[in-house]
């Protein structure tokens, strides 16, 4: 039901999530569920259908949030004008290997990576991206090591 409302009302990038949208819904009305003793008996339908509306609302906000943050860093681009100095054909080199490296990190990885190179500290990425800190730590730190590793493979040496 989750699935079909996002696909059929939502926007391209939202009917492109709507899996993972309906998936962080669910396991929110689930998590709320659980945390209700059994003996306060059944939950009225209006409260279930607000609960599953505001974490379907939470979900479409975070994965917007997202994809405002791999807009931010365009993964090709090409320079304005063709400019002869050495210098700035390595800042462009550096810039393009960058962008096609980050571009091959999976999903999480990246925006993990790029909060964290903007100067977003573990617990700051874990509490923005609504994730474990451990969560924030794996994927910032092992992003990172395959951002290096991708960098050196493209001849790139901090």
């Amino acid at each position: 039901m989750i699935l079909a409302a996002l696909r059929s009302n939502g926007s391209p990038a939202v009917v492109a999530a709507a899996e993972d949208i309906a998936q962080e819904a669910l396991i929110r009305l689930a998590r709320i569920l659980s945390r209700r003793s059994e003996t306060a008996g059944p939950l009225p339908s209006s409260y279930l259908w607000k609960a599953v509306h505001s974490a379907t609302v939470d979900a479409i906000r975070k994965h917007r949030r997202s994809a405002a943050h791999e807009e931010a860093m365009p993964l090709e681009e090409s320079p304005s004008r063709a400019d002869g100095r050495s210098a700035l054909e390595a800042g462009y080199a550096v810039r393009s290997a960058l962008r096609a490296c980050l571009g091959q990190l999976a999903a999480a990885r990246r925006h993990a990576v790029l909060l964290y190179l903007q100067g977003h500290g573990v617990p700051e990425i874990a509490r923005y991206m609504s994730w474990t800190r451990a969560r924030a730590r794996n994927l910032a730190y092992r992003g990172l090591a395959n951002l290096r590793a991708c960098l050196s493979g493209r001849g790139v040496f901090p």
